[in-house]
């Protein structure tokens, strides 16, 4: 029988806790001594543990992301950006698009530096809205980097940054959100953002 995380470790890999070249269970179906088996017999000997989180260089996991290769990461989009304005204070929204065919976890936002915890999942090719900022009106167009936090649902970690065009409202002398474009490929971030 195999020890404790040994059988953990073939659980989380998806494969039977009991191995049929187990010692102890080649002995119940043979009824022989696990003793006096030659421990030079690699079979007999009990199965090295397995790190249910060891990601294979160059293979794809389930949802076929490979490590490694940006063409394989989950992307996503800004659709579009509404603008809510109360006096000298705006709320802004994203609409954020899921384009892959797997479910993605956001875990945060940030804009111009100001950081949202959104804590909530797309399904594949849905679209939500989010409120990202709520603050002051800008005054300058200085701030454009836009960072979104997501992982999967196995526990992926992702980032992708998008650069955010502004529109100048004369009359009112301030820089309005107008669209988000990605500037940078989705990075791998191997780990939880917190």
């Amino acid at each position: 029988m195999p020890n404790f995380w040994t059988g953990f470790g073939r659980m989380m890999a998806g494969k039977p806790i009991y191995d049929p070249d187990d010692p102890d269970i080649k002995q119940y179906q043979t009824g022989e001594d696990p003793g006096s088996l030659n421990p030079s017999d690699q079979s007999a000997q009990p199965a090295a543990p397995i790190d249910p989180f060891a990601k294979v260089p160059g293979q794809p996991n389930a949802n076929g992301i490979i490590k490694g290769r940006e063409d394989t990461f989950p992307k996503l989009q800004i659709r579009r950006i509404d603008n809510h304005y109360r006096g000298d204070d705006v709320e802004v929204y994203f609409r954020i698009y899921n384009p892959t065919n797997i479910q993605l976890w956001i875990e945060n936002i940030k804009v111009c530096g100001h950081e949202r915890r959104i804590r909530d999942d797309l399904r594949p090719h849905q679209e939500q809205q989010y409120s990202v900022y709520n603050g002051h009106c800008m005054k300058s167009n200085r701030e454009r980097e836009v960072k979104i936090k997501f992982r999967t649902m196995d526990g992926d970690y992702f980032e992708i940054a998008f650069e955010i065009n502004y529109r100048y409202l004369k009359e009112h002398d301030i820089y309005e959100f107008d669209r988000a474009e990605q500037h940078h490929a989705v990075r791998d971030t191997y780990e939880s953002p917190f």
